[in-house]
């Protein structure tokens, strides 16, 4: 079986497709963790800077684990949770624009051409506006489907005056909107990012080539999907969970106005390392479930196999 790259030229399997994003990342370390952990801490940077801004400014006195029952109670948690929706924003587009580059990485790997992380994101920098612009739209109508129900829920109670009644046919939509949610996110967003950086198509044009492209496979990409984002989660808590526990430690023994900063700057490092460590393996496995769509549909792998045995 002819494999110039990461994996046989052929429809692929879960132990491909989970074997050659690791090999993804073995054979292209700078371009794949190296630019993973450089984008990761030029976004972290921001919020970074910020808590060391409310430490120096004094802002958030009423942190003060030590003293009070509640520590995000008063300036300190408004400081806290403010803070961190500033920081969860920010490593949310550091996960986009990872994902980008290393589907640019993934695609050259297929063949078994190494590529550099100057080159990666020179080929992908065009693309990464569009990208951000296809996750916002995708969690725009993930809100939207999942803030029905809910709304649906409020009015029956507030129309009926029955609480029970307003629970109840919340829950029931509700369910129904998280497997709506769920089978448009694999039917049409799980392959588009993949769609849009590597064929350079626009978020709709790549929205359609993800449909086109997911059709009669729902779920072989969602068992893959969710197996990844499994695997991608236990190792980002073993990451993330030393510097949470770091951070307890500094919001204890730092001073009251540095204990916030001490938290969320921990946090901030566990979420550099995680984006370095954990987003090119989940970007490498849906980029490798794109290329195995084409190989199933489109002869890809036929047609790659033709241009390996001309060389």
């Amino acid at each position: 079986m002819a494999r110039p790259g990461v994996v046989p030229l052929r429809p692929l399997t879960l132990g491909d497709l989970l074997g050659g994003a690791v090999q993804t990342i073995q054979r292209n370390p700078r371009a794949t963790i190296g630019l993973a952990l450089l984008v990761s801490a030029l976004f972290m940077l921001l919020p970074a800077v910020a808590s060391v801004a409310v430490g120096l400014a004094g802002t958030s006195p009423g942190f003060d684990v030590a003293a009070s029952e509640d520590p995000f109670a008063g300036a300190g948690g408004a400081s806290y949770y403010g803070l961190l929706g500033v920081s969860t924003v920010f490593s949310a587009l550091a996960t986009v624009v990872i994902a980008g580059l290393i589907v640019r990485v993934v695609g050259a790997a297929v063949v078994g051409r190494p590529m550099r992380a100057g080159e990666a994101w020179r080929r992908t920098r065009g693309r990464l506006l569009a990208l951000v612009g296809l996750s916002l739209l995708g969690g725009l109508v993930s809100v939207v489907l999942l803030a029905v129900p809910l709304a649906l829920g409020v009015l029956a109670w507030a129309v009926t005056d029955s609480v029970a009644l307003g629970v109840v046919l919340g829950i029931l939509l509700g369910l129904a909107a998280v497997v709506a949610t769920v089978w448009l996110w694999t039917r049409f967003l799980l392959l588009a990012a993949p769609a849009l950086v590597l064929e350079e198509l626009g978020v709709v044009a790549s929205l359609r080539r993800a449909g086109a492209l997911s059709r009669g496979q729902f779920w072989r990409l969602f068992g893959i999907a969710l197996l990844a984002s499994l695997v991608a989660g236990v190792a980002s808590q073993v990451v993330a969970v030393p510097f949470g526990v770091l951070g307890a430690v500094l919001a204890f023994v730092l001073p009251p106005a540095w204990g916030l900063p001490g938290l969320l700057l921990a946090s901030n490092v566990g979420s550099v390392l995680t984006g370095a460590l954990v987003g090119p393996f989940t970007a490498g496995v849906t980029g490798l479930q794109y290329v195995d769509q084409r190989f199933r549909k489109e002869g890809l792998d036929i047609t790659l196999l033709d241009e390996t045995l001309r060389r």
